[in-house]
């Protein structure tokens, strides 16, 4: 009794057996099983008189002897003070660490779906090309396959399908050989105060929602095509609510990091969403109102005039920098759970880790930047707003954003917000009331009382089209707006600040005068050109002809020789006129196209829906 003596004398137990009326069943320690035996042999030490270091050290030891955690030594000493042997007197399962597998008798998945197969098929295609998809997500997929065949109208039950712990054993093998190196994951605010510290020092107590916005910036990791055929990785600029950790507005477009970005993501966070239907969302992205606070990081884009005071004094909020950079962690984490729910599973996903970049990124992109946005809003307002808040617990990022508002907001006028579109530059009003600005005429017959007077224009960047029209006003007033102005013959199509650019800059490299009228054209016969070649490619398809052209040679108008009819000659005639191409390329229609070896092809029927 050598082995029960030792722990009677640390636990106080009495001759028979009893430890001071926490346990009173009578056991011999020497018939536990061996499980139980082994549980004991690792926590006896432990009960044993030492000091704090000494204790640490033993504790270690038994979690490396068990292989178990503190917490779970620390759970069978608990039990052994309170039961004694009874708590270890049973035997370890025979097959544990090993799935039962199988179906259960009494719960029996359905027989419409081979689920296992479904499982691991789901699993493998969103994790190939670069992609990342976890164990969690393939359940989704299940789920949503149980909905599909009608396995859900009972939620309660769940015995049709597999559970979530049967899609992580199965997966768990498959998950092991990826290797993914594993961070301690921590805690964050769990306190019932949230109080915020600027670089002065000064302390903000979160109450309510739009009391405090915090804005950053991320580059997306995934491929994209622009509207120039390039890919690249767009920029996401976001809008969190503190106190909801709602997200309010955001801006994803291929424009770095800048003022003119950060004044875009507040006037989407600030004025109310409304999406055509092409976005399919089921529920309301409803966030708006303006911010007391912007607690921001020290970029320059945050510090400068522009932000800091010229929008910040016109909306009222005040604009505080972060003490340390583990304050903006309500602003940061946000980007690492869109890696994981949403850019992970897209096409030309190049992987979150800088030194372990996927090399079948560039091959698997396919996406443009407005399909990324379309269903990158979608999953923000279906799904990421819909999510439980972790500190709540009971609602959701929307519901406590809504919740937490002291008063409603009321909706801003957007000709009070033309602030927040930046580009402001100014300018003179030249007689008969027309201004001129990026190559443009803008002709506004109403303000010719301003004519020969200093004037200030703002702009949306990606629509220089439509400009808006100031008066400087002294004394420390707001500018005066005066009204709109129209670009000449642009009254139906919008046109961008950068596109406006590229087309100046080829009309100027052929040395044709730049006027509205020359970029319309230039961007017709772009147009034109483009649909020419998608009719063309259509027949060599139907003809199964199987031709591949070089994406340099169709852009200067090179047509197949096999091409007879001359449907869209002139398309491409014109368009070498605009564009700069090579002066030869208008008369070698009927030159016959040297095949390349490995050509680089681009779905221009893609390009030219989305653009």
């Amino acid at each position: 009794m050598e082995k029960s003596e030792d722990i009677t004398q640390r636990t106080g137990a009495n001759a028979t057996g009893q430890v001071k009326g926490i346990w009173s069943e009578h056991c011999i320690v020497e018939d536990l099983p061996a499980a139980g035996q082994s549980r004991l042999d690792a926590i006896r030490p432990l009960f044993e008189p030492c000091d704090h270091a000494t204790y640490r050290q033993r504790v270690k030891d038994a979690m490396v002897k068990m292989g178990v955690t503190q917490r779970t030594i620390q759970r069978w000493i608990k039990e052994w003070e309170e039961e004694g042997p009874v708590a270890f007197d049973s035997d370890a399962r025979s097959d544990k660490g090993r799935s039962r597998g199988g179906r259960s008798k009494k719960e029996p998945w359905s027989d419409a779906e081979n689920w296992p197969k479904l499982i691991i098929k789901t699993w493998k295609a969103g994790n190939k090309d670069g992609k990342r998809m976890l164990p969690s997500q393939v359940f989704l997929r299940v789920l949503g396959r149980a909905d599909a065949l009608g396995l859900r109208k009972d939620k309660e039950d769940t015995s049709a399908y597999p559970s979530h712990m049967t899609v992580y054993r199965k997966l768990e093998p498959y998950e092991a050989a990826l290797q993914h190196p594993k961070t301690p994951r921590r805690r964050g605010w769990r306190q019932d105060r949230l109080v915020i510290t600027t670089r002065t020092g000064e302390q903000i107590e979160v109450t309510c929602s739009n009391q405090v916005w915090q804005i950053d910036h991320t580059q997306v990791d995934v491929l994209a095509v622009d509207k120039d055929g390039k890919l690249r990785r767009p920029y996401l600029t976001t809008v969190v609510d503190t106190y909801g950790r709602c997200l309010m507005g955001l801006e994803l477009s291929m424009r770095p990091r800048s003022s003119t970005v950060v004044a875009l993501a507040l006037r989407h966070a600030i004025l109310p969403k409304t999406y055509t239907a092409d976005y399919k969302l089921r529920c309301r992205w409803g966030t708006l109102g303006k911010p007391a606070y912007v607690f921001t990081d020290g970029a320059g884009e945050f510090k400068g005039a522009h932000v800091s005071r010229h929008i910040a004094d016109a909306l009222g909020f005040t604009t505080d920098l972060r003490d340390r950079p583990s304050e903006g962690g309500i602003v940061e984490r946000p980007f690492g759970t869109f890696n994981t729910d949403f850019f992970s599973q897209m096409p030309g996903y190049t992987g979150g880790d800088v030194q372990h970049r996927s090399t079948n990124a560039e091959k698997a992109a396919c996406i443009s930047l407005d399909e990324l946005e379309r269903h990158f809003v979608r999953y923000i307002v279906d799904n990421y707003n819909q999510q439980l808040d972790a500190r709540s617990g009971n609602q959701t990022r929307f519901q406590r954003w809504e919740a937490g508002l002291a008063t409603m907001p009321t909706p801003m006028d957007e000709a009070e917000l033309d602030i927040c579109l930046m580009k402001e530059t100014p300018r003179v009003m030249y007689d008969g009331g027309y201004i001129r600005f990026d190559n443009f005429t803008y002709v506004t017959e109403q303000l010719t009382d301003y004519e020969d007077r200093p004037i200030i224009i703002r702009y949306h960047p990606d629509n220089i089209a439509t400009i808006r029209i100031y008066q400087t006003v002294r004394d420390g007033q707001r500018d005066r707006f005066l009204g709109i102005a129209r670009a000449e013959g642009f009254d139906d199509r919008p046109i961008s600040e950068a596109e406006a650019r590229a087309v100046a800059k080829r009309l100027r490299d052929k040395g044709k005068d730049i006027s509205n009228e020359s970029i319309l054209d230039e961007i017709r016969d772009r147009d034109a050109f483009i649909k020419d070649k998608e009719r063309a490619r259509d027949r060599r398809r139907r003809k199964g002809s199987g031709s591949v052209w070089e994406a340099d040679e169709g852009s200067r108008g090179v047509e197949p020789a096999s091409r007879g009819d001359g449907s869209g000659k002139q398309g491409a005639a014109d368009i070498s006129s605009a564009v700069n191409e090579e002066p030869e390329a208008q008369g070698a229609i009927d030159t016959p196209l040297i095949q390349p070896s490995a050509p680089r092809v681009y779905d221009f029927d893609d390009l030219h829906a989305d653009y």
